[in-house]
């Protein structure tokens, strides 16, 4: 019955061991930006929005109420274009599916409490015609998945590249809420955050 006891108790504690997240640090040798970073299951996640913007080679971002002391913060509002091209996130990371964040929600238990806490998730607002809106109040993340919104369907598949899956996280009182919304890079300066992850 002990040996039983103590092999339960490693069977736990291994268990509890594959649970745990490892933190460390990743410098983006493009602009020399050091982000926190996240090992969740078998992904690399940033555990900060991506700040990195470089308009000659297509990488388009704003800061929220033009204020670069936020994006140091928050990250910048990423304008994406063709979602499978973009080209933002460092070499060897990409742009998460929804499926990445599918994931996270899984790994978390649908714990929304626990996902933003773990990633250290930064309620960023979004930017668009009439200008920013909702810091701290909710972030919309893109993803390189096209939507499955039904407003969207009967585009054509070239149109549908220009319209992702977006994960959207609402905070409210310390209450959270999340969606999948449909982010549209066809009207310009429609502008959101983004985290790259690395498979």
């Amino acid at each position: 019955m002990k040996k039983l006891t103590i092999t339960l108790i490693c069977l736990f504690l291994i268990a509890m061991a594959s649970q745990a997240q490892e933190t460390g640090t990743f410098t983006d040798k493009r602009d020399g930006k050091t982000y926190k970073t996240i090992k969740i299951g078998k992904q690399l996640w940033m555990a900060e929005n991506l700040a990195y913007t470089n308009e000659d080679g297509g990488i388009y971002a704003v800061s929220y109420n033009d204020d670069e002391n936020i994006s140091a913060k928050y990250g910048k509002l990423y304008s994406l274009g063709v979602l499978t091209e973009f080209k933002g996130c460092p070499e060897s990371w990409s742009l998460p599916t929804s499926a990445d964040y599918e994931a996270l929600m899984k790994y978390f238990g649908n714990d929304l409490s626990k996902l933003v806490g773990t990633m250290q998730i930064k309620f960023s607002g979004d930017y668009n015609q009439y200008g920013s809106n909702g810091l701290d109040s909710f972030t919309k993340f893109w993803t390189s998945t096209i939507t499955d919104h039904e407003d969207y369907v009967d585009y054509d598949a070239e149109t549908k590249k220009l319209i992702s899956k977006g994960f959207t996280i609402f905070k409210e009182d310390n209450n959270y809420t999340y969606k999948w919304d449909p982010l549209c890079s066809l009207d310009a300066g429609e502008s959101y955050s983004v985290r790259c992850v690395k498979k």
